[in-house]
């Protein structure tokens, strides 16, 4: 038996008497443990251990006699969920002895918490030796579940315990894969004599059994239908986001033929929901055009890089996200074809579940009339995802929350970036747990993705902690977009004081920062 107490102090073991009420000396312990080598019947008692300042803690041993055995040692199971579909758990059997000791009760635990405590909130249909959850969500991506089960019959409490270990995969993609390069059937310029790279870049979407490929084939002019798998090297897959997979496959032309001007060389991707093909044919190329190429190139390089020397360190994406995140994006609500105004991203917390902590919150309307308070209590504390719900649906936008509106069973990338692709304006609220959460950095990463592309969505950031000092020193890191985007994005600060004033700014710059409704009359937020 071990006593909890500080290392090094000496501390003295005591057992009471049975019947006496006098404490029986036990030799001191150096090591804070009381080891008994046989242990009989007649070591049944009450046992208590301290140190000069006093009594640390009281044990109570019950030797019995039955056919429990001692547990052997096993590690937690592993079962593997899919994100936005029902799932189930099983608890692992109990190692102690007779399994047919222990009862089929079963209390079972995640992050320390009872899941009949989360029930309501967790959505769990069944608990029993097999837990069944209605909705697997991405928080519980590496979650340890546990199992208690309890022995029956007479004796001592006998309580066994296992553990779980879960991982969240995304359901399978229900679409074709995407050809990125060439993104178009097209004809490149190639030399006769020399050697020539035909390159294609597919993303694939999660598939839980692999059936992806990417093939080159070639075929002619004259029977189209006739391919021929040709020589290609190694492809090379890269993972990108949330589980899609980017897969390059390169096919070299080691001496360019006239035959191969004949030709008609495809790209041709695979996966179990379909199949993408892309087509190249090749076109000569001058040779003397290609040495003139060759010679008059590098010299054009070096004017170029000298005439824009002094603006090197502005880059094409950051130019592109300040044009279309200062100018080119809509004023108004209803201006577009768009049936979401604002998609609202967090990190998920208990506290946005409950909407409790320590800050008292005025509501201002987008007119800058001050609203009511949220709770005439002061102290009284909601977080800011709570806060923004209730103002911009209490304004009259239309909001969508992950938790609430993400409708289980689909998959999860591709569901985002239709959300996305349909909102008006993306607001991502920033903190620590958001740049440490894959499933919250997926959302503004495919929210960058997409403004580059329209200019009709709006992208915004709010920090609801303190910087970080250096976004490349996160753990993990950030992906580069991301990385590259967060210096030049629209973004505020929600770092309020005790007093209403400290937060006025704030919602100023917001109701600023946000489409206008067009041609309605904007009331004071008086949420219930």
């Amino acid at each position: 038996m071990k006593c909890v107490a500080s290392p090094g102090s000496d501390v003295r073991w005591s057992r009471f008497g049975a019947g006496s009420g006098v404490k029986d000396p036990v030799p001191v312990s150096t090591e804070n443990l009381l080891k008994i080598p046989a242990v009989t019947a007649d070591h049944s008692g009450n046992y208590s251990c301290g140190n000069e300042s006093g009594a640390l803690l009281d044990l109570q041993l019950q030797v019995f006699e039955g056919s429990r055995r001692a547990c052997s040692a096993l590690g937690p199971k592993q079962v593997t969920l899919t994100l936005g579909a029902g799932g189930k758990i099983d608890c692992p059997p109990s190692t102690c002895g007779d399994p047919d000791l222990f009862n089929s009760q079963v209390t079972w635990y995640q992050n320390g918490r009872s899941i009949s405590e989360m029930q309501k909130k967790r959505g769990v249909c069944s608990e029993g030796p097999r837990l069944m959850l209605c909705t697997v969500y991405a928080q519980d991506s590496q979650a340890v579940f546990y199992c208690d089960r309890h022995a029956k019959g007479p004796g001592p409490l006998w309580i066994t315990r296992r553990a779980v270990n879960v991982i969240v995969i995304p359901s399978d993609t229900e679409i074709p894969p995407t050809i990125l390069d060439p993104n178009n059937n097209k004809t490149e310029e190639v030399v006769i004599g020399e050697p020539h790279t035909l390159r294609c870049k597919v993303t694939f979407g999660f598939e839980r059994n692999i059936s992806s490929k990417v093939q080159w084939y070639t075929n002619t002019a004259a029977d189209q239908a006739l391919k021929i798998l040709i020589d290609q090297q190694e492809q090379t897959r890269e993972e990108m986001m949330f589980n899609q997979t980017e897969v390059t496959q390169v096919a070299v032309l080691k001496v360019v033929t006239e035959l191969h001007l004949q030709q008609v060389f495809t790209c041709l991707a695979t996966n179990a929901k379909g199949t993408t093909n892309c087509t190249i044919r090749l076109r000569r190329r001058d040779a003397a055009g290609h040495w003139l190429t060759a010679a008059v190139v590098p010299v054009m390089c070096v004017v170029l890089l000298t005439g824009l020397g002094v603006g090197l360190h502005l880059r094409t994406l950051e130019l592109t996200l300040i044009y279309r995140s200062y100018w080119q994006s809509s004023d108004h609500v209803g201006e577009d074809s768009k049936d979401i105004d604002v998609f609202l991203s967090h990190a998920w917390s208990h506290a946005s579940e409950d909407g409790t902590g320590t800050h008292t919150a005025l509501l201002p309307s987008p007119s800058g009339e001050q609203g009511s308070p949220l709770s005439s209590e002061p102290l009284s504390y909601t977080p800011l995802e709570v806060l923004l719900r209730l103002a911009l649906e209490g304004s009259g936008y239309r909001l969508f929350l992950m938790e609430r509106d993400l409708l289980p069973g689909g998959a999860y990338t591709e569901d985002v970036v239709r959300v996305i692709q349909r909102s008006r304006c993306l607001v991502c609220l920033l903190s620590g747990d958001f740049l440490s959460n894959s499933s919250a950095v997926f959302v503004l990463e495919a929210g960058v993705q997409a403004l580059l592309r329209d200019h009709e969505l709006k992208v915004m950031v709010i920090w609801t902690e303190p910087r970080p000092a250096s976004m490349g020193q996160l753990n993990p890191p950030l992906p580069r977009l991301v990385h590259r985007a967060l210096r030049v994005l629209p973004c505020l600060d929600w770092l309020p004081g005790p007093s209403p004033d400290s937060s006025r700014m704030f919602w100023k710059s917001f109701w600023k920062a946000m489409p206008k409704q067009n041609g309605a009359s904007l009331t004071q937020s008086q949420p219930g």
